[in-house]
């Protein structure tokens, strides 16, 4: 099989049977058809172990690792369980909030 990967991110991937012979007389073989300004930006084989792979869906159950780049990382941490932040419940209260009032 080859993959076709052109600049304006369309991508094909087709068996190499496929695609037809043709002679020097001929105009060629369209294998892709481009949009615009598009032009082939990769053309790649792709091994039949792979091919095999993805069509029994096996590559999609692959785990995923955290420094993949797909986003996928540790979880956020909070300020509130960094040990140098202090919380606010000492401090005084603010002038514009009204204070208890104390009996006598």
């Amino acid at each position: 099989q080859v993959m076709l990967i052109s600049t304006g991110g369309t991508v094909i991937r087709m068996p190499v049977e496929g695609i037809r012979r043709a002679g020097r007389s001929t105009q060629g073989v369209i294998v892709m058809r481009l949009r615009g300004d598009e032009i082939v930006s990769t053309l790649a084989p792709v091994a039949e172990s792979t091919a095999v792979e993805l069509e029994a869906g096996e590559a999609e159950d692959a785990p995923i690792d955290a420094g993949s780049g797909n986003g996928a990382g540790p979880p956020p941490t909070s300020v509130l369980d960094d040990p140098g932040v202090e919380d606010d419940e000492d401090e005084p209260a603010a002038e514009d909030e009204p204070e208890a009032e104390e009996e006598i």
